[in-house]
């Protein structure tokens, strides 16, 4: 004769099984979440560096300014490498909102590992700003540089560019990551080499796709609605 599990039982086995459901990377982000405070917590997220940049980088001249932030361009004390640090006033943050879309930001680069995608080293607080320390890309953005070039560019070079950005969206959407906001100021210029094709001399343009503040994970069983992005695009 068998036995039926009582409801209490099955219950406890239930809970069991909802607290071992493998997470999704929104629920991990409510996890890691203060509105009020960052806190950096798991593997989500790299480790908070101790101290200050003036600690462990040299600052030099910014590379851009916006309302909200300052890009500088620092270099590593140690290992002499160069970087860009990315300095958000926290005055200018919605606590709500995009303070959050900045620690989701970190945490999705994070996950990622793609030679088209920008990299992200380290991570610093104090009581005024963020300092995000990230890869160093020389040439600007593809924004610029489309604007600089007399008329179009040679199909090589277009081919290139296209295929590092569908690379790494490729990567992206197979981790379950939609950027949401493509656009020429996003992808960054880490290198321009000269290679010859065609018996000309033409360029080579190395890319990183960044800005993932409008970055978010999705679910195959469920369609995305909200309308993100830059108007213009």
């Amino acid at each position: 004769m068998g036995c039926s599990p009582s409801k209490k039982t099955e219950k406890l086995v239930n809970d069991k099984n909802e607290k071992n459901k493998a997470k999704n990377f929104d629920d991990v982000m409510e996890d890691i979440m203060d509105i009020k405070s960052v806190q950096v917590k798991g593997d989500m997220l790299f480790s908070e560096t101790q101290g200050k940049p003036r600690d462990h980088y040299e600052l030099y001249e910014n590379l851009a300014t916006g309302t909200l932030s300052i890009i500088r361009k620092v270099m590593n004390k140690l290992s002499g490498c160069v970087r860009s640090m990315k300095v958000i006033k926290k005055a200018f943050i919605d606590l709500q909102e995009d303070e959050k879309n900045f620690m989701k930001e970190i945490a999705i680069l994070r996950t990622l590992d793609h030679p088209n995608i920008l990299k992200i080293y380290e991570f610093y607080h104090d009581e005024k700003c963020f300092y995000l320390i990230s890869e160093f890309c020389q040439n600007g953005d593809m924004f610029d540089k489309i604007h600089s070039v007399n008329g179009p560019f040679e199909e090589f070079t277009a081919a290139h560019i296209i295929y590092q950005i569908l690379s790494a969206i490729s990567y992206c959407h197979s981790h379950n990551i939609v950027h949401r906001d493509i656009k020429a100021e996003n992808i960054l210029i880490e290198s321009i080499e000269k290679v010859v094709f065609d018996s000309k001399e033409i360029d080579k343009i190395n890319i990183r796709l960044s800005d993932f503040s409008s970055a978010r994970s999705f679910n195959e069983s469920k369609k995305l609605t909200k309308k993100v992005g830059t108007v213009s695009f």
